[in-house]
């Protein structure tokens, strides 16, 4: 279908257009209410995107002021403009796999603080823990999945190849993120071997 090569919020319309249109709506109205809906969907996102980036940005660095929120956003707009320059293929098709395994990494480590809080508070954790398990495995092995082209690479790169942005962005967003994730999950194993030490000593 030569539809699925056009841009994505022309195909996101086509389909909500046609299948509005076995409802009874009028093509062209479907279609240009389903390119208002994307459009609005896709700008909110971003413009909270952007906010959140740059208040956490703020946070890290520590610059509070006017100043600090100018260079915090300037950062947060110039790191994805520079992935959509130095891309060979569109920057999308980059960032999604990347938004879809941060997204289920964020669901995965919210269940994981979920669990230690329902441990420490000597709570049923079963409900957390039990998806919180699922969805860590499956995630990382997403994120390794995303590492490995370009960890293929780094015997022919050290041997001087060249390889595409593509697979370096890619891997290197895939790397940060899967020793992001280590790191969460070994701070919550301590927390939770205190919590166990705590409850032994107070029995004994």
């Amino acid at each position: 279908d030569p539809s699925l090569k056009s841009e994505p919020n022309l195909l996101y319309a086509n389909g909500i257009a046609h299948y509005l249109e076995r409802a009874g709506v009028n093509f062209n109205l479907a279609l240009g209410f389903a390119l208002l809906a994307f459009s609005t969907f896709v700008y909110d996102t971003l413009d909270v995107c952007t906010r959140l980036a740059r208040y956490i940005l703020q946070e890290l660095i520590g610059l509070k002021t006017r100043t600090g929120a100018v260079l915090a956003t300037f950062i947060t707009l110039a790191l994805p403009m520079a992935v959509l320059m130095i891309t060979k293929e569109k920057g999308y098709l980059i960032a999604w796999p990347i938004f879809g395994t941060s997204n289920q990494l964020l669901a995965s480590l919210t269940l994981l603080a979920l669990s230690v809080y329902l441990v420490r508070t000597k709570k049923n954790p079963l409900f957390a823990v039990l998806p919180m398990i699922f969805m860590m495995v499956f995630t990382i092995w997403s994120l390794i999945q995303q590492i490995m082209p370009l960890a293929l690479l780094a015997r022919p790169l050290a041997f001087g190849a060249k390889a595409q942005p593509d697979v370096v962005i890619g891997g290197v967003v895939g790397i940060i993120l899967l020793i992001l994730s280590m790191w969460l999950i070994v701070e919550s194993v301590r927390v939770l071997t205190r919590t166990h030490n705590k409850t032994h000593q107070m029995n004994t």
